[in-house]
């Protein structure tokens, strides 16, 4: 019990030397309110502008929706590249991402099979909003599409 009582006198202490101290005082009211959030109402944290290819394997009016739904200002308008590009294209930094839809991808929506879409992405930020787009396309279609991606 002893010890108890001690430490809660050092502690007693420490805080009446820390509220003697207005300088320590600033720096840690700054620095666990200001600091903190200038910088996170500065950071940008969606994708702005970024370019996007789609390999339309399947040219089906589902895969046409799908690319048209990557809109400005977080996308550059779709490019349509043929399936042989996009190792080129992706090497180059043309893309951001490709998104590549899959041959017979309405047809296997329509007869209730889960089809692949792959995104492919340069590793500088997340499919995340892609994933989304594809998703709301397809849920509008009534259908299931699995999304992979590397």
């Amino acid at each position: 019990m002893q010890q108890l009582r001690h430490i809660f006198q050092l502690g007693i202490k420490e805080l009446l030397s820390l509220f003697r101290d207005p300088v320590l005082l600033f720096l840690i009211f700054y620095s666990f309110t200001f600091s903190v959030y200038t910088p996170s109402k500065s950071a940008v944290m969606d994708v702005i502008n970024a370019s996007i290819a789609v390999v339309d394997e399947d040219h089906s009016t589902v895969s046409r929706k799908i690319r048209d739904a990557f809109l400005p200002p977080l996308f550059l308008p779709a490019a349509v590249i043929p399936f042989s590009e996009i190792n080129r294209a992706m090497d180059e930094g043309e893309y951001t991402f490709v998104v590549d839809i899959p041959p017979k991808f309405q047809h296997d929506l329509t007869k209730g099979t889960t089809p692949t879409v792959e995104i492919i992405t340069d590793a500088t930020d997340e499919p995340g909003r892609q994933r989304s787009i594809v998703h709301s396309e397809n849920h509008h279609q009534g259908g299931r599409a699995f999304l992979g991606g590397t």
